[in-house]
């Protein structure tokens, strides 16, 4: 499942879909009254009732970096869920005893995958460790990509979390179509 917020015109939707055969099924949202970005009280809010419905299946929540939070990924590990949350080049994480360092400190380049296990990812306490995915896709055919991804996730491995958080863009296309792919103009009435 994905969770994505946006805003049309003065409405402001946080939802959570389902990626299905490529396309993202909007089963839970909720209207914000208010500007921007959405908070963790909120996000667990729509969560919790899209994970409740899903309680006979293997969830994996996708978020982009509004979702980058790891008190979400803590609170999503605690509900039994998978998850991938893309995080800020400048995140600060700690593996092992090494000092902190920023995730664009680790110098990725185009083509080059990194895994990082058990890591600190914020200067706060409390939260457990997590794991970082990271992939700056090759540039090819005269498209370039201008980063990486950097994962926060509970998987094992790199390309389990990549191949994961690819499924996230269902719901990109689903907010450019509009709801369901109907015009928004009718959707929302």
């Amino acid at each position: 499942m994905a969770i994505d917020r946006t805003s049309w015109g003065v409405i402001n939707i946080l939802m959570v879909s389902v990626i299905y055969d490529h396309r993202a099924w909007p089963i839970y949202w909720e209207f914000l009254d208010k500007k921007g970005s959405s908070n963790f009280d909120e996000q667990t809010a729509v969560l919790g009732k899209s994970i409740g419905l899903l309680s006979n299946y293997r969830v994996v929540v996708l978020g982009d970096r509004e979702f980058c939070s790891p008190k979400l990924g803590n609170w999503l590990r605690l509900q039994g869920a998978y998850f991938c949350l893309r995080q800020k080049y400048n995140t600060l994480v700690c593996y092992d005893t090494e000092v902190e360092r920023e995730l664009k400190d680790y110098g990725l380049k185009p083509g080059v995958k990194l895994f990082i296990n058990d890591c600190q990812v914020t200067k706060k306490k409390g939260f457990g460790t997590f794991n970082i995915a990271a992939k700056w896709k090759r540039n090819s055919q005269g498209f370039n990509t201008k980063e990486p991804w950097y994962i926060l996730t509970n998987f094992d491995d790199v390309d389990t979390a990549i191949v994961a958080y690819q499924r996230r863009f269902s719901i990109e296309e689903a907010m450019q179509r509009g709801l369901g792919g109907f015009p928004r103009r009718q959707n929302l009435r």
